[in-house]
């Protein structure tokens, strides 16, 4: 009867290791990247669409590049009676990002960007610019990314955008400023 519980025992023993392991060394040791992004943002009227097309460098879990977003939003306002008015935007700028964490084919990274920008007041039946105004931006984002290549990434993102040094007329930098989400991919060469 002891034997047949021994080996009860040892059949109920789970001896496997956990299969989630982190690794140490990055993926690639470096990268050069395009990275367009589809990201919802923060609007007077709600949330906004905009495109965003990056280029990036990466060397071990350091990586860092240059920007070019525009809004892709539809918001029109009577300034002066009776012309109407729709606002555009576009800003470009940099960022710094780390690796923080690789599990298998996963990464999160965190990254800063800063941007400068303009915003335009352009009448709908001209297309004649009304008021024009720069501003600056902040924004601490985390990433997610799959690698289910090696020359793609494809990832996840979400942060947090603060504009300031915006007065133009009818505006207000805090209805620009909020959380932001959005998808995209890393197409280029990883080694």
């Amino acid at each position: 009867m002891a034997r047949l519980f021994a080996q009860e025992r040892s059949l109920d023993t789970l001896n496997t290791a956990d299969t989630a392991v982190y690794h140490d060394q990055a993926l690639y040791q470096y990268g050069l990247y395009l990275e367009p992004l589809i990201e919802v943002t923060p609007g007077p009227e709600g949330p906004y669409a905009c495109d965003q097309i990056g280029f990036g460098l990466s060397y071990r879990r350091v990586s860092g590049g240059v920007f070019l977003s525009t809004f892709k939003g539809h918001y029109e306002k009577t300034l002066v009676f009776p012309n109407s008015f729709k606002l555009e935007y576009m800003f470009g700028g940099g960022y710094l990002g780390m690796q923080v964490l690789r599990i298998n084919q996963f990464e999160l990274d965190i990254r800063l960007n800063y941007g400068h920008g303009d915003m335009i007041w352009e009448r709908t039946d001209s297309r004649a610019d009304f008021s024009r105004d720069e501003f600056d931006l902040i924004k601490p984002e985390i990433q997610i990314s799959g690698v289910p290549f090696r020359y793609l990434k494809l990832f996840i993102t979400s942060g947090y955008r603060k504009i300031y040094n915006l007065s133009l007329t009818g505006t207000d930098s805090g209805e620009f400023s909020g959380f932001t989400a959005g998808f995209g991919l890393k197409a280029g060469y990883f080694k």
